[in-house]
């Protein structure tokens, strides 16, 4: 009996020093907006909407939109925001004002996703372009004439 019992000792010692590793799963995100077609005109706004969730608890969100150019004339748009979040699902949403004067282009939307246990998920990245008729710098600009193809937001 004896026996028994030192083996259930050690047996429980064993199993009480294993390390709970915790949680270890990445959040997950979903771009609602913008889609990848999206073409948006400068002088308007940019709805981003995007789904966070993860299985024990969020921390944050940051978002990124930048320029993949260089050289233009006009001014490129850059801007960099944080959500704090909270639960288990959260649905961000925010409309970021495209000014007038933003140089036209390809733009990069990029996500970074955090957990309450420091599980990151990204850099998730989302290309729009921004058209803006005065931007005669940019090729893209030049051979724009059929925008059927693209999701036109808040078009004047």
């Amino acid at each position: 009996m004896p026996y028994l019992l030192n083996l259930i000792a050690i047996l429980v010692l064993f199993n009480s020093c294993k390390k709970d590793k915790g949680d270890v799963t990445q959040p997950n995100i979903t771009i609602v907006s913008p889609t990848a077609s999206t073409l948006i005109e400068s002088g308007n706004i940019l709805p981003l909407e995007i789904v966070v969730s993860d299985n024990m608890a969020l921390a944050s969100l940051n978002v990124k939109v930048y320029p993949e150019f260089q050289g233009s004339t006009m001014d490129p748009y850059n801007t960099t925001y944080t959500d704090i979040l909270s639960g288990t699902s959260a649905n961000s949403k925010k409309s970021l004002s495209i000014p007038v004067n933003t140089a036209a282009g390809t733009y990069t939307v990029e996500l970074l996703a955090k957990d309450a246990s420091g599980n990151t998920k990204g850099p998730l990245k989302q290309t729009i372009k921004i058209l803006n008729k005065n931007d005669k710098t940019h090729e893209y600009v030049k051979n724009v004439t059929d925008t059927k193809h693209y999701i036109i937001l808040n078009r004047l």
